[in-house]
């Protein structure tokens, strides 16, 4: 799953990131002691299915913190807000139910796609506010899902930069990871994707990482394009999600 780059904003090289934290304080020697958090339970593999990757229920939604890095020759940019996936239907298939979904950013629809999930794995038939189809369908997860598989897909449909146009995407599953969301520490599948494409506009690279917990959804993605003058890094955090 990506987002389409001009929804974020216009790009340049992609920036390097970092979050920094430091704790000061002042006056005597303190008699605080910190509360140990235990980690999350790992979730395994054999947790992901066809009815457990994305919940696949009308009014199912997923709420996440962004925030959105470009940096151009002029300068850089810095979004935040709220992003919201929502399931508007599904579609039951002898392949599999597809998930009619909408993304909205701080309110407002950007984004159009449908999922369809199957006992293959997690695919997504289209992409764009006109539903523009991938040619042939394109895998997200695979099933069943082993550490450090990798799988590959070739076609055409909307590319990342929001134009028609020609991609291939290799991705592996980099396994089972403990991560921060926006409400704390979470165990989830991680899964790699490298995207080449050549739109109407340009050639470009993209790199996502989603992690995926069972009968949840996506709990985290970051996605970074870099694309002929410069580039933008997203973040999407989950707030509260639909199960």
């Amino acid at each position: 799953m990506k987002f389409s780059a001009s929804r974020f904003g216009r790009f340049a090289p992609v920036a390097a990131l970092a979050a920094v934290g430091a704790v000061t304080g002042c006056g005597g020697p303190s008699k605080y002691k910190p509360t140990v958090v235990p980690p999350p339970a790992p979730v395994t593999m054999e947790e992901f299915t066809a009815a457990s990757i994305i919940p696949a229920k009308t009014g199912s939604t997923w709420t996440y913190d962004f925030e959105s890095i470009t940096q151009t020759r002029a300068g850089s940019n810095k979004e935040q807000g709220k992003m919201r996936f929502s399931v508007d239907g599904v579609k039951d298939t002898p392949k599999g139910p597809i998930l009619q979904m909408s993304i909205s950013k701080n309110g407002e629809t950007m984004d159009r796609q449908d999922w369809q999930t199957s006992d293959r794995g997690l695919y997504q038939l289209t992409a764009g506010t006109n539903n523009a189809p991938f040619t042939p369908i394109q895998p997200l997860l695979m099933l069943p899902i082993k550490n450090n598989m990798k799988f590959s897909w070739k076609g055409k449909g909307i590319c990342p930069d929001g134009n028609p146009g020609t991609m291939r995407v290799d991705s592996e599953v980099r396994g089972v990871e403990t991560i921060d969301t926006a409400t704390g520490k979470e165990s989830a599948l991680a899964v790699e994707t490298n995207t080449q494409f050549k739109s109407t506009k340009m050639t470009a690279l993209l790199a996502v990482t989603t992690w995926y917990k069972p009968n949840v959804g996506i709990v985290r993605l970051k996605q970074a394009l870099q694309a002929p003058g410069g580039a933008v890094v997203t973040t999407l955090k989950l707030v509260s999600g639909s199960k």
